[in-house]
């Protein structure tokens, strides 16, 4: 009876022996090692403004869409201008739109158009509207479609608000938009 557990413990010991030999050679196939030359690395500017000759400031005075004396579904309609004043291209929206008083309804329709003129302060905007809707919480464009712009251009659009037909007279709000940019 011993001879036969002799026999089992040396072949016990042959597998365990063919087994480490052959993850060894095994091992041997997942290793590897390259030298790679160095590479550069070099960090962009990324500087979205708005306003006729890009503001260069965290906010601008778009006085140019406010008016006085407007009626029920009156509006005043303006261009602006987007610069990428920075080194990298970038994608943007408008992220949200907010009024101080909510007495006066608003709507908004934003158009992107090729130059200012296309943006008449009377009569329509030369282009197709992206967004055509309720001025507060307005989101434009809707992701993922935001506007990209290459490093040192521009992009126009065409803003117009409405006023609602339910508004009382000698009431005022002022508008804020607030910009989203990232980079390419």
């Amino acid at each position: 009876m011993r001879k036969h557990y002799r026999w089992w413990a040396t072949a016990a010991a042959l597998v365990i022996g063919l087994i480490f030999v052959s993850v060894q050679q095994t091992s041997a196939r997942w290793t590897a090692a390259e030298t790679l030359s160095g590479g550069t690395i070099q960090s962009g500017i990324l500087d979205l403004t708005v306003g006729s000759a890009g503001s260069g400031q965290s906010s601008y005075d778009f006085t140019a869409l406010g008016a006085t004396g407007m009626f029920p579904n009156a509006y005043a309609q303006a261009p602006l201008t987007v610069h990428n004043s920075g080194s990298v291209p970038l994608i943007y929206r408008i992220q949200n739109v907010t009024q101080s008083s909510a007495d006066v309804p608003l709507s908004l329709a934003v158009t992107p158009v090729t130059s200012e003129a296309g943006c008449p302060a009377q009569g329509a905007a030369s282009g197709t509207a992206i967004y055509d809707g309720p001025m507060v919480g307005a989101q434009v464009p809707t992701a993922p479609g935001w506007r990209t712009v290459a490093a040192g251009g521009t992009d126009i659009l065409c803003l117009r608000g409405t006023v609602g037909p339910d508004v009382a007279s000698g009431v005022s709000t002022s508008v804020h938009f607030s910009f989203e940019a990232e980079s390419v």
